[in-house]
């Protein structure tokens, strides 16, 4: 019964992954597209484009995943292949975590110094910090991935692992991880939040807490999702590992959703991007619609002529 639940368990989970790469490279390829190229650049597209830059690239590189599991966890890209995936995967979160803290930094900074805001917040400053925020992020990845290597356990199979000298390693990357890619930057960000509401209820406009609401949700689905998956890390290393085993993957596949929320929120919170989203939309089908009545001609002729009838 265990090795079926066990069997259908990983099954699931390769579903999920395969779906989660999918919706992640279309949906922020997509916002990259947009925000690349259809929308006036803004220190706040800044923002948005780095933030779609670190999903898609968690996204794509996630299909390395799928073929590990899917070969029941028998790694086939090499050495190079194992620290490559696990470069991807790290830096992008730590790129994610530090982007949200500098946006709600920024947010902050924009709702109590109005003045500055709007001299001092420019394009160029945001691109600068775009550049230190990926910098710190391969520092911090670095450590989180320069032990990692392929191990054979068997003669048909091949893992990908963490290759630690010992458990006490192994314990400083997890709480590494947890304080400067987590615990920090939630104590930043909820402190700019409160500082926003402050700042919102003094001059009482409601209206102004809705530029923030698409700030807001992002950061929310962010921690949501990757909570779990910090505290089932600490679990794995304690005596409660073997309990939390099955629904761990499950814990994983939330932290990976992540990468595919984004792009879902954009559309149905930002109304620029809704604008920009259905116009390239309409421009697309347009052109898509003249091409094939210029290709096939005749055939549509003949439509028209059994519809009229």
């Amino acid at each position: 019964t265990f090795n079926l639940f066990s069997l259908v368990t990983i099954n699931i989970n390769i579903f999920l992954h395969c779906i989660i790469c999918v919706l992640g490279v279309a949906g922020n390829g997509m916002v990259i597209y947009i925000v690349g190229l259809k929308i006036k650049r803004t220190v706040n597209s800044i923002w948005f484009l780095n933030l779609a830059v670190a999903d898609f690239l968690f996204s794509f590189f996630l299909i390395f995943n799928v073929i590990y599991e899917y070969r029941d966890l028998d790694w086939p890209f090499g050495d190079f292949g194992c620290m490559l995936s696990s470069l991807v995967s790290v830096l992008t979160m730590f790129a994610s975590t530090f982007l949200l803290t500098v946006i709600s930094v920024d947010r902050c900074l924009s709702t109590w110094v109005v003045v500055w805001a709007r001299t001092k917040r420019t394009v160029l400053k945001a691109r600068i910090i775009c550049l230190l925020i990926w910098l710190a992020a391969v520092a911090c990845t670095l450590p989180c991935v320069i032990f990692r290597k392929t191990h054979r356990i068997s003669p048909q199979q091949t893992v990908c692992i963490l290759g630690f000298s010992g458990l006490e390693a192994y314990k400083r990357v997890v709480v590494f991880r947890f304080v400067v890619g987590f615990l920090i930057p939630f104590v930043i960000i909820l402190a700019s939040y409160v500082a926003i509401g402050v700042r919102v209820k003094r001059l009482r406009k409601a209206n102004k807490l809705k530029p923030f609401r698409i700030i807001l949700a992002v950061i929310l689905a962010f921690f949501f999702c990757w909570l779990p998956f910090y505290v089932y890390r600490f679990l794995e290393l304690t005596n409660f590992k073997n309990v939390f085993d099955q629904i761990g993957l499950f814990i994983v596949s939330l932290a990976y959703l992540n990468s595919c929320l984004n792009p879902f929120l954009y559309v149905f919170m930002c109304e620029d991007f809704q604008k920009k989203l259905s116009k390239t939309v309409v421009i697309r089908m347009t052109a898509i619609s003249v091409n094939y009545i210029l290709k096939y001609p005749v055939a549509i002729l003949c439509i028209a002529t059994e519809i009229s009838r």
